[in-house]
């Protein structure tokens, strides 16, 4: 069987028929008798295009606002009709149009930078300010008076550089002024900071040297400080030395954070300078010996953040005011910051800051208080693990027979360790209201003035019309009377040993009914808490608030 092949012929589209608005741009001049109409909308011949274009009013580019340009330019047909779609190539800044879109027209100010003899004959109106080629550019530029270098006041430099036109149409300035590049005499370390590159090491930077660099750059460089250690010193052993300190810091780093030896501003160790066992040698004779992982005290800096283990061997002497503990020994450890060490903080177990069960604990130093722990309500926390001296508020309870009533009670408070422990410490605050009272009587007794206990006015009634009494009455040439009251716990707070809820109701409306009698009646009323629990502590309240009394006079008791 014979087959048959078939040849389909494409039928011819001109580019008059298929692209009507790109025939529009046909230059039929310089095309000469060829025609839209005559080529194919997909040919590869190169032909001429013309594109008409009125400069618009808002352009970027004031000077060329309002004109005309004709621009003709070669490109093969099927590169305009096909997937790359070219349009013209002046108004895309593909090629170049002198006085539209050249650099000299765009940017003038930058063209006046184009050097004049290192481009090869290459002048700013042949490129676009788009342009991606690598040029040469010239600055000559006059340092002005106030600049913040006086040496170069009033100097003249000649800057010269390569840079991509694109890079500088889009704002990249000369890279000496910004100081991105090294222009010696100019902005060279040596130039800008010379008492910084006085200290660059001779020997270390491979070569390098500090007029190769600007101040501000972030190359990592070794440093050299010839140090003679003054008269006048604060430590006395290394007056008169002399130490070649050296270190590696970026140049920016010195220049900008103003970083200055690392060895005198004590941010570095130089063992034998600065170091600890140098600089403190008392204290570093308490450095832990085994448990700083080989750290050693010529490791570090006084003025170290770095918190390390510290150990103090420490015989308690004979006089010392715990008689259990005299002529104990102890090995106190504890950790510490070297610099809070060095300025003075010592042992935290000698100063009560910590605890160190069996020298300095409330069962160590008042056993008789610690006895009044509360077994259950502390949290699991110990009289062991607290210090005498401590601010912690925590629970006592007093196992109490009231001989007078026959009744046992479990006596449970709150208050802070150290106001039991202090010379003025605080008792049970449900006991302290009956010897408050007699230490009110000692004192007035003490100090012969008379006095009526449980004085009772005819007009003044409780809740129940029984008479309500003050605990003390003193009669007074002014007031007529000073009244002293002591009040127990129960005078604030709800208390199951006084009668709970209601008779803390009952008691507050008996004191609000004592208190406004005594001012309408222009007595002195002198209430003192249960808190001021030792005779030293009321003592001290009636000095302070008993006025001073003509007692010559005695008024009558009242009924």
């Amino acid at each position: 069987m014979e087959t048959k092949k078939t040849q389909i012929k494409r039928k011819f589209v001109s580019l008059a028929e298929a692209r009507p608005d790109l025939a529009k741009e046909w230059n039929y001049e310089k095309n000469g008798d060829l025609r839209p109409e005559d080529v194919g909308h997909r040919s590869d011949k190169k032909v001429w295009w013309i594109c008409p274009y009125d400069v618009p009013d808002d352009y970027p580019v004031e000077s060329l606002r309002g004109k005309h340009f004709d621009f003709e330019w070669k490109a093969a047909i099927g590169n305009r009709t096909g997937n790359q779609r070219l349009g013209c190539p002046y108004l895309s800044g593909q090629a170049v149009w002198p006085g539209f879109n050249d650099l000299q027209t765009v940017n003038p100010e930058l063209a006046r930078q184009w050097h004049p003899i290192k481009n090869g004959g290459l002048k700013p109106t042949q490129v676009t300010v788009n342009s991606n080629k690598k040029v040469w550019w010239y600055l000559p530029y006059d340092v002005p008076n106030d600049y913040s270098i006086k040496s170069l006041r009033g100097k003249r430099f000649d800057f010269e550089w390569q840079a991509k036109i694109c890079n500088r149409n889009n704002g990249s300035n000369c890279p000496y002024l910004v100081g991105k590049a090294i222009w010696t005499g100019f902005n060279d370390l040596a130039t800008t900071s010379p008492t910084i590159a006085a200290q660059w090491h001779p020997t270390k930077n491979d070569g390098l040297k500090p007029t190769q660099v600007t101040a501000n750059s972030d190359k990592k460089v070794w440093w050299y400080l010839s140090y003679d250690v003054p008269n006048d010193y604060h430590i006395k052993s290394l007056r008169g030395r002399h130490f070649d300190f050296e270190w590696q810091v970026s140049i920016s780093d010195r220049h900008r954070h103003k970083l200055e030896c690392p060895y005198l501003s004590g941010s570095s160790v130089w063992p034998g300078f600065n170091d600890l066992q140098t600089i403190n040698p008392e204290l570093a004779a308490q450095w832990h010996p085994t448990k700083n992982e080989g750290l050693k005290p010529t490791q570090v800096t006084a003025n170290s953040g770095k918190k390390v283990w510290w150990h103090l061997p420490y015989n308690v002497p004979d006089d010392y005011h715990i008689k259990s503990l005299r002529g104990r020994h102890f090995d106190f450890e504890w950790q510490a910051k070297i610099c809070n060490r060095n300025n003075g903080t010592n042992c935290p177990y000698l100063s009560n800051q910590a605890v160190w069960t069996g020298f300095n604990d409330l069962t160590t130093i008042i056993p008789n208080i610690a006895k009044e722990w509360h077994p259950t309500k502390n949290k699991g926390v110990k009289p062991t693990q607290v210090v005498a001296s401590s601010k912690k508020k925590v629970w006592w309870f007093l196992s109490y027979d009231d001989h007078r009533t026959g009744r046992h009670f479990d006596f449970e408070w709150q208050a802070r360790i150290v106001d039991r422990t202090t010379n003025k410490y605080t008792g049970c605050p449900y006991l302290t209201i009956y010897k408050g009272e007699k230490y009110i009587k000692k004192y007035l007794q003490k100090n012969n003035t008379a006095y009526y206990m449980q004085q009772k006015f005819s007009d003044l009634f409780g809740t129940g019309n029984r008479l309500l009494s003050y605990d003390f009455a003193i009669p007074d040439a002014k007031y007529r009377f000073i009244l002293i009251e002591y009040n127990g716990i129960q005078h604030y707070e709800v208390n199951d040993y006084f009668g709970g809820e209601a008779a803390f109701k009952k008691q507050q409306e008996h004191d609000r009914r004592k208190r406004e009698y005594a001012k309408q009646h222009g007595y002195k009323l002198i209430t003192i808490k249960y808190t001021y629990d030792t005779y030293e502590k009321v003592a001290e309240y009636l000095d302070k608030h008993l006025p001073k009394r003509d007692c010559k006079k005695i008024p009558k008791k009242a009924a």
